[in-house]
């Protein structure tokens, strides 16, 4: 370079040039910058060469170490275990060895208050046969240097790794840095052989420090990723445990459920002109096919969940099929009120009868729960390509943020109004399956306050014949749905004739089944007076008109429940100290804790015996005749006590007690008069113990009994014997003690034996 500037006279330069120098007895690698500028003299001849010289070290070191920082970061990024996280890391640091000679990563399995037993995972491939295959046997027994808090420093790696000079024929390390990896995920070491050319100063460390975090980080992030897919495969086997669980208790219902079923089926038969007992066997087998649908309901979900459902597909004019299936409800809907549409056009499609069936039933089925008033319309049509059914309702509609999640498994919207408040949640999760099978696509608009439309496409058929379309509930005439559908149908408002029966205990029935109303109603009817509404809201204004002795309610009801219910009742002063019984299907401490925290007298699980229920209701309204009782009994005294204190003479006051509602129950008064002025009354005898006390009665003892006279002469002298103090201890000024006495047959005044007050 100097030699061709002197030749041309042209300046040159170098940029970041290794060039060694001996520091210390040691060559260092250092870099530089120069420039060779020429001299000119005054012939025009080069005359001599002007060199300015920067040193670059530190920017070339630093540059190289960002790339290779940010090269391990790329390379580990999408890393998803460990093992891979290491490899990574070890292919992009054998891409710089000046700074690396080697690396080396020791794990250890689990976590650990030191690095001890951390295993060789993964190191520069020339550097594997020489390494130790545990990181103790590279640091030793000195806690100082196992400790993971710091990076340290190891020295004469020629001792500790033999061979080591054989794979540096030249430049070897002599040095390696531990650097303890993160405590999570994964306790171990990166190992890192340094540059016998550089000093291992603060910012050597630093640099190696960096890339230890790098690949914690990476370890973080590919532990975390094997966490979620253990979580998400442990998710899935509780999943298909779940779903497994429903499909054998499902099938091991069916056997009761025979049993039930037929000895019912049976029994109905047998029963003949016997009407309650009819009555009590209809009830009893409708719960038994309702049971059977969600049995059957269960079934099919287990089945679609673990992708053993088949549709068996066949031609089928699903406008016919529609058609005859929501027929069903035209009975159903004109008693609750509304108008069932019918537009059901031919159109051919490939459809399971059964399946489509299901799917009908389940979608009329939450119209007519959830549309008080109005219409209810099914329609099939041919659209392109396309087979198109909908059910459009004007009811209650739903929430906007609650539609993406209805064809969730077991998901029930919030605080939306309908017929009932019973149900699974898995009626639309089971449409949605069932027309997943059939190769269709389902959707839900809808607008609170406006309605619902449930759209269903199918692909037409490429037949041209239609099958019998006819499925199997349809054939035999039975249809569970519109059973349970027609026991939503009771009255949710008090009739307007109903009255207080003056010579009973009123209790008011709330809930929104009308079987279980009707089961309620045999059960307490014969004991007390019923009152029967299906609703919150209807019981609420029952309670305010008729003011019940007790309330026996449901808690799951549509618009007000059964906590909202009671929680209304208790705001309302008048109407807070009635007995609520609580009746729920949530059974379990908590539960009952709950109901009685929600303001409940009583909390009863179902199922239950009628008896207990009985027992129950008794024992609120023996509570609530003892209160009445108490508090008439406070009120007669006060009066009493007004009374007797606007009299002043023993003739007042005797004519008061006479006149009170205790009447010739007192039976004994005592008045010591003082100067004109009488003490406090004591009252002795067959007064209540209320009254006895509430006036301190000492002693019972009469001072005029005659001892001659006979109990048939003086039958008050020996049944009610009593003796009576001043309640005052003050001084007599001018003792004039008068006992006077009442009894059903006469009234004496006698004067005291004793001078004592």
């Amino acid at each position: 370079m100097l030699a061709g500037v002197v030749a041309t006279g042209r300046a040159t330069w170098s940029d970041d040039l290794m060039l060694p120098l001996v520091t210390a007895g040691m060559p260092q690698e250092r870099y530089f910058t120069f420039t060779y500028s020429p001299i000119i003299g005054g012939r025009g001849a080069v005359t001599a060469v002007f060199c300015a010289v920067i040193e670059t070290t530190q920017r070339v070191l630093s540059e190289r170490r960002l790339h290779l920082l940010n090269a391990v970061a790329s390379a580990t990024m999408e890393t998803r275990t460990i093992e891979d996280a290491v490899t990574a890391a070890v292919t992009a640091c054998a891409s710089q060895p000046e700074d690396l000679p080697f690396i080396a990563v020791y794990v250890r399995d689990g976590p650990d208050t030191n690095t001890d037993g951390a295993t060789l995972r993964g190191a520069t491939p020339s550097m594997r046969s020489v390494l130790p295959a545990d990181l103790a046997l590279l640091t030793g027994r000195d806690p100082a240097l196992r400790s993971r808090e710091t990076a340290h420093v190891v020295d004469h790696l020629d001792e500790l790794m033999p061979g080591i000079d054989t794979v540096f024929t030249q430049d070897c390390p002599r040095q390696a840095l531990v650097l303890p990896l993160s405590e999570n995920p994964a306790p171990g070491a990166l190992v890192v052989g340094t540059n016998p050319r550089r000093p291992l100063d603060p910012l050597y460390q630093s640099f190696c420090q960096l890339l230890a975090d790098q690949l914690s980080a990476a370890f973080a992030a590919a532990l975390s990723y094997e966490q979620q897919m253990r979580r998400a495969d442990a998710l899935a086997e509780l999943d298909r445990a779940k779903t497994a669980f429903l499909t054998n208790v499902s099938h091991e219902f069916r056997t009761p459920l025979t049993l039930l079923l037929g000895p019912l089926d049976d029994a109905r038969s047998d029963a003949g002109s016997d009407t309650l007992l009819a009555e009590r066997l209809g009830t009893a087998r409708r719960n038994a096919r309702r049971l059977q649908r969600m049995v059957d309901s269960l079934l099919d979900f287990s089945r679609i969940e673990a992708g053993r459902a088949n549709a068996k597909l066949a031609c089928t004019d699903v406008g016919a099929l529609t058609s005859d299936i929501a027929s069903s409800f035209s009975e159903l809907c004109a008693r609750a009120g509304l108008d069932l549409v019918l537009d059901c056009h031919p159109v051919l499609a490939d459809v399971d009868p059964d399946m489509w069936e299901t799917i009908v039933l389940n979608l009329l089925s939450n119209a007519v729960k959830y549309t008080l008033t109005g219409s209810i319309t099914v329609e099939v049509r041919s659209e392109g390509a396309h087979c198109r059914f909908a059910v459009r309702d004007t009811g209650v509609g739903i929430a906007g943020h609650d539609l993406g999640r209805l064809f969730e498994r077991f998901y029930r919207a919030a605080n939306v109004s309908g017929r009932s408040a019973e149900g699974t949640g898995i009626g639309l999760s089971l449409v949605r399956g069932l027309v997943e099978l059939q190769r269709g696509t389902v959707q839900i608009d809808s607008e609170p306050g406006r309605g619902t439309t449930v759209t269903i496409r199918l692909p037409s058929s490429v037949g041209d014949t239609a099958v019998d379309p006819s499925p199997a509930r349809l054939k035999d005439g039975s249809n569970p749905y519109v059973e349970e559908a027609s026991q939503w149908l009771g009255s949710s408002t008090l009739p307007t004739d109903v009255s207080r029966d003056p010579g009973r205990g009123v209790v008011l029935i709330v809930d929104d089944n009308a079987d279980m109303r009707a089961y309620l109603d045999r059960v307490l009817s014969p004991h007390w007076q019923t009152i029967l509404v299906a609703d919150g809201e209807a019981a609420l204004n029952a309670t305010r008109r008729l003011h019940p002795d007790v309330i026996v309610t449901d808690v799951m009801m549509p618009s007000l429940d059964g906590f909202e219910f009671v929680a209304a009742i208790r705001e309302d002063p008048v109407l807070a100290a009635t007995p609520v019984i609580m009746l729920s299907a949530r059974a379990g401490a908590e539960a009952v804790s709950e109901g009685l925290a929600g303001g409940a007298d009583d909390y009863l699980p179902k199922p239950f015996r009628s008896q207990e229920l009985v027992e129950r209701v008794k024992s609120r309204l023996a509570a609530v005749d003892r209160e009445r009782r108490r508090q008439g009994l406070a009120v007669d005294l006060a009066e009493l006590d007004a009374a007797l204190q606007a009299r002043d003479s023993v003739a007042g006051i005797l004519a008061a007690m006479l006149d009170s509602r205790f009447g010739s129950d007192a039976a004994a008064v005592g008045i010591g008069i003082v100067d004109g002025d009488y003490a406090r009354f004591e009252y002795a005898g067959g007064l209540p113990a209320e009254v006895r006390d509430r006036y301190h009665v000492v002693s019972l003892n009469s001072p005029w009994s005659d001892p001659t006279s006979s109990a048939a002469e003086h039958p008050w002298s020996s049944a009610t014997p009593w003796r009576c103090r001043r309640a005052i201890n003050t001084p007599c000024r001018t003792p004039r003690p008068v006992f006077a006495h009442v009894s059903p047959t006469r009234c004496a005044v006698a004067p005291a034996v004793s001078s004592e007050c």
